[in-house]
């Protein structure tokens, strides 16, 4: 029975029956198409549009004058469709898959999930929610702006302290000497993307390098490394429930255009050979 009443077909349904009744009750009461009725509630849409447009609310002269531009576009629209200008039109045609699109929506969400639900899309997804791997570590600079030769001195020569269980030596700079519990994302947007590239195969506790980025070679030191986890549920559990409500949607959607590709039929017209389009 659950499932019968989650088929997206008998929800279409049901609401197209809801419109074909209120159809037939307001045609018993109103069968002159000449008749354009204005409720009170349009009224007062009518009076509230005007006062937000123009600040002050409008006199008894000024709402008859909206009532008449409401009637008015009323009877172009009725006679517009009487003239069949409403068929095969593009722009009328993709509001009305919109307007489809909505309503599949609209009726997607009116079923909540329970905890369950979303605790399984949450397992069964957990690559969605992990949470970025995280370094410390310490960096120091050596300026490529020198000549080559100086370059490859000042590098051998950091390089000889570190075997000799010395720390490297580098340049001033301004970025940071120390970087505590920093995600890939974090580090790339201080030093470039190589430069965090490099950092995933740095042995732990040792000084390596150097390595590169656009300010110019670092020897650094990956102190500490925590690998990527999953994010508690309860932490993510507004990320989860949209998460579920687009996948929900998406599959009632493709239920629903399954169900009409079973009730309709698809007819290719062939051109006959030599014959004009």
């Amino acid at each position: 029975m659950k499932k019968i009443y989650s088929e997206p077909l008998l929800h279409f349904l049901l609401i197209a029956l809801a419109f074909f009744f209120v159809y037939q009750f307001s045609k018993q009461e109103n069968n002159d198409d000449k008749v354009i009725i204005v409720s009170e509630g349009r009224i007062d849409q009518l009076k509230n549009n005007f006062l937000k447009s123009n600040q002050r609310h409008p006199l008894d002269k000024e709402v008859d004058n909206v009532i008449q531009a409401f009637a008015l576009n009323e009877m172009y629209l009725r006679e517009a469709r009487s003239l069949g200008l409403h068929q095969n039109d593009q722009v009328i045609n993709r509001r009305l898959r919109q307007k489809m699109e909505y309503l599949l929506d609209d009726m997607a969400g009116t079923r909540a999930p329970s905890d369950e639900e979303l605790k399984t899309f949450y397992a069964n997804n957990q690559k969605r929610y992990l949470e970025a791997p995280k370094y410390t570590l310490s960096q120091v600079l050596i300026s490529t702006d020198r000549a080559d030769t100086e370059l490859r001195k000042v590098v051998a020569l950091q390089q000889n302290r570190i075997e000799q269980g010395q720390s490297p030596q580098g340049d001033i700079h301004l970025l940071p000497p120390t970087l505590v519990e920093q995600s890939p994302q974090q580090i790339e947007r201080q030093f470039g993307k190589v430069f965090v590239e490099h950092i995933t195969d740095l042995p732990l506790g040792e000084w390596a390098g150097p390595l590169s980025s656009s300010f110019g070679l670092h020897f650094v030191r990956l102190e500490k490394y925590s690998e990527a986890k999953v994010k508690p549920f309860e932490r993510v559990k507004p990320e989860v429930l949209g998460d579920w409500r687009y996948e929900n949607a998406q599959t009632f959607k493709n239920n629903f255009e399954r169900e009409l590709l079973s009730r309709y039929q698809i007819q290719h017209e062939v051109v006959p050979q030599g014959a004009k389009p």
